[in-house]
Order: C-alpha cells, then sequence, then structure tokens
C-alpha cells in the first residue's frame, strides 16, 4: 500500500478528518480495522483533554430534557428536530454507560454536570484512544487535511503531506475557530464549502465579556455565587441567566457569562449591548431597602460603602454604593449628605443598584478564549444522520454544525450524539 503515491491499496470504510471529540467518540463506538483518523496536531484530543477546567466535563444529565431543548442547545429553529432526534437516540445515560464499558465511571454534581470520578479529562482522551486501538482504528497525526471529493466512485481525502486516503465515508469533525492553542482555526469550513455547503456565520461562544465601565475593575476577582444576569439589545431583553458571576480586570466571565455570550450580536452592536446584573436574586428590592433602612437607623455614621457589608463582597458594596450615591445626588464635596428621609432614600437607592448593576458590553475576548464556536455548517443541508444534503456519504459532526450547547457539558454531548447519528448510518450500510 502507497497511498501517498497514490496506490489506493486500501479502501477505508471511514475516514475521520479531525481527532477531536466527535471523531474519537466515533472511532471508539463504531471504528474498525477499516476507519482512519487524520488528525492535523501531534495527537488526538488535545482538546478534550481541558475541557472542564481539565476536570473532563463530558455530559449534562439535563442535555435530553426536551422541554427545555431551546435553553440548553442554540440552532435554526427549523432544525430542531435533528437535534432532538440524535440526542434523544444517544442521550446522556448512553454515553456515561458507554465510558464505563472503556473504564471510565462518571459521576454527576447537583447541577447535572457529569465528569469522571478521577476527575480528570485526560483520562476520558485515554480510554477513547485505547478503545479506539482495540478496535483497529489507524490515527494519523500531522496530517492537515485539504480536500475532500468524490473520486472513483468514493469519496478521496487528500492532506497537505501527500496523502490521498479513498474511503466509503468521510466524517469531517474538524470542530470550530475556539481555543485556537488546540489548533482549531476553522480549516474545516473551507472543506464543507468545497463541498457546496453554506455556513451561517460564525463567532465565539462561551467566552468572557469585555465592558466599558471603568469602575468595574476594582470588582476584578470579585464572584457572586448565585447571581442573575441579563442581556438586553436597547429595550429587548435577549438572555436571562443564573449562576456563578466573576467580575475581572476586563468585564466578566463566569458561567452567566459564558451562557450570555452565545446570545450576543456580533459583531457588537456601536452602542453595546447592556448588561443588567442581580447580586441578590432571591431577595426582593424591597426586603433588602429594609435592611439597609434598619442598618442605617442603628449605625447613624456607618460609611455609604460600607452598608452592604455582610450581604454581599465588600468591594462590590464600595462601587454599588459609589454608584447609587452617584446617580442620586446624595454625595457633596466629598461628603455624604446626609438629612430628612436619608435611611429611606439612599436604602431604596442602593437596593435599586445591587439589583439592577449594569454595565455596557462592548464584545468578548474571542475566539482564543472561547470554548466553543457559534455557527458553522448549516443543519438545513445535512439529514438527520449528518450526512451532507450535497455531496453523498460526506457526514458531519460536533462543533462544525450550526450548533452549539451551553456551559456544562452539553457541546461534548453533541459531539457524541451528533458522531453517532452519523455511525449509526454509516454501519447500517454494510
Amino acid at each position: 500500500m502507497n497511498e501517498k503515491n497514490g496506490n489506493f491499496a486500501t479502501i477505508y470504510r471511514t475516514v475521520i478528518v479531525g481527532g477531536g471529540a466527535a471523531g474519537l467518540f466515533f472511532a471508539a463506538k463504531y471504528g474498525d480495522n477499516r476507519t482512519l483518523i487524520l488528525e492535523r496536531g501531534d495527537r488526538a484530543g488535545r482538546k478534550l483533554s481541558a475541557t472542564g477546567g481539565g476536570w473532563g466535563n463530558v455530559t449534562n444529565e439535563n442535555a435530553a430534557d426536551f422541554q427545555n431543548t431551546r435553553g440548553y442547545f442554540t440552532f435554526e429553529k427549523a432544525e430542531e428536530e435533528k437535534i432532538r432526534g440524535a440526542v434523544s437516540k444517544h442521550p446522556p445515560e448512553e454515553l456515561r454507560r458507554f465510558l464505563s464499558s472503556a473504564g471510565v465511571l462518571t459521576f454527576a454534581d447537583g447541577r447535572g454536570r457529569v465528569y469522571p470520578f478521577s476527575r480528570q479529562a485526560s483520562a476520558v482522551t485515554d480510554a477513547l484512544r485505547r478503545e479506539a486501538a482495540r478496535r483497529g482504528v489507524k490515527i494519523l497525526t500531522g496530517e492537515f487535511v485539504q480536500s475532500v471529493r468524490e473520486a472513483r466512485g468514493a469519496i478521496e481525502v487528500r492532506t497537505q503531506s501527500g496523502g490521498n486516503y479513498l474511503c466509503e465515508n468521510a466524517l469531517i469533525c474538524t470542530g470550530g475557530k475556539a481555543a485556537k492553542n488546540f489548533g482549531s482555526d476553522g480549516n474545516g469550513y473551507a472543506l464543507a464549502q468545497s463541498l457546496g455547503h453554506t455556513l451561517t456565520p460564525v463567532f465565539p461562544a462561551l467566552v468572557q465579556l469585555r465592558c466599558a465601565e471603568k469602575d468595574m475593575r476594582a470588582l476584578k476577582g470579585v464572584r457572586v455565587f448565585d447571581g442573575e444576569m441579563l442581556l438586553f439589545a436597547g429595550e429587548k431583553e435577549l438572555s436571562r441567566e443564573r449562576g456563578d458571576i466573576l467580575f475581572t480586570d476586563f468585564g466578566v466571565s463566569g458561567d452567566c457569562a459564558f451562557k450570555i455570550s452565545s446570545y450576543l450580536p456580533c459583531p457588537c452592536p456601536e452602542s453595546g449591548c447592556t448588561l443588567h446584573v442581580d447580586f441578590l436574586p432571591d431577595v426582593s428590592a424591597a426586603e433588602l431597602q429594609t435592611a439597609l433602612e434598619k442598618k442605617l437607623n442603628r449605625y447613624a455614621e456607618i460609611p455609604a460603602g460600607e452598608l452592604l457589608g455582610g450581604i454581599l463582597n465588600n468591594r462590590a458594596g464600595m462601587v454599588i454604593a459609589a454608584r447609587a450615591q452617584e446617580k442620586f445626588a446624595v454625595k457633596n464635596g466629598g461628603k455624604e449628605k446626609r438629612g430628612e428621609n436619608f435611611a429611606e432614600n439612599f436604602a431604596k437607592a442602593l437596593a435599586a443598584e445591587a439589583k439592577n448593576f449594569t454595565a455596557t458590553v462592548t464584545g468578548t475576548l474571542g475566539f482564543d478564549y472561547a470554548q466553543v464556536t457559534k455557527g458553522g455548517v448549516k443543519l438545513s443541508e445535512v439529514s438527520r444522520d449528518m450526512m451532507s444534503l450535497k455531496q453523498k456519504n460526506v457526514y458531519f459532526a460536533g462543533e462544525i454544525l450550526d450548533a452549539d450547547g451551553a456551559c456544562g457539558g452539553f457541546n461534548l454531548q453533541w459531539a457524541y450524539s451528533s458522531a453517532c447519528a452519523a455511525g449509526d448510518a454509516i454501519t447500517s450500510e454494510q
């Protein structure tokens, strides 16, 4: 066999373009000695080994809760049935059983996020590579795929190094453009376009948000463990999320920011979008006002910046108080102006600010820091089994498709479910 010189002594059943999560899931579950993975990096599964902060958040128990599908995945609304079909047929519990069969036992935390007991994402990658090898799958690294096309009544895959690989089926799962340090530069989109596919615009998602307000720099490192964040474009609410919020020197991070980033218009409007943060979603404005008013009446000389102490992080309390003072003109020459009804009025102002802390979003940290890509190959151009409607026997799986999930294991579930949809179709042809 001399494939690189064009002597196709081997016709593979499946050539997998991209050795990421979707490619490894396919190889470990459906692969055989006629399956080949072509990976451009020095090893398969590099990005998978970093998922979940290195802990390996492989799926989420709620991924198949289709009453809330729109809350967990974003995609072309008309193509929702393709998402439902793939995830319902190959749900989180199946993925966990599959990993267990490969020697990886998992557990779910209180938010449905599923991890290996070892809390090592690399253990998942190792298990998938080991199982793929057991099944006879061949993995070639350092192979950059330049073209996928129909040839000789089959599919021909050509690489930059001169490799020519003939196969019955090709599975393109090169990922998107997120996390470039793992080799994700969007090259798979060019392959899709060469086959006649159109793309929805791609931009970073599950990524930190940049904000314009300078006073937020004082909040760097402050974490709100259960806050609520809303995103508005003008008067239109785009997203509402609840969870962890982490303030940084550039804006906001944490689960809420990651989830909301998927709904941020791209490019960001010149006027920006507005974030509204509720530091205490389980406490009403009236309850908070009453507590603050009592505190003011009890401690008449307490500095405004200390009023939220014991309720919120001290630095958060100081920034919120400064905004409240400025907005309601209770500051006078650097001294607090405390007249009649001050306790009631300032407590109301302070509560309002804590319940509706605003920031102008100017953009994100971009693809280098994003966990996933929003946009990609249109779902309307693939079948329910993820086969291209432009080129028979070419399939897509994972992030390259225009479907992305929320933070918390949903994107790896999509990688698995979409790879299985393709795997079912390919193996049924045998």
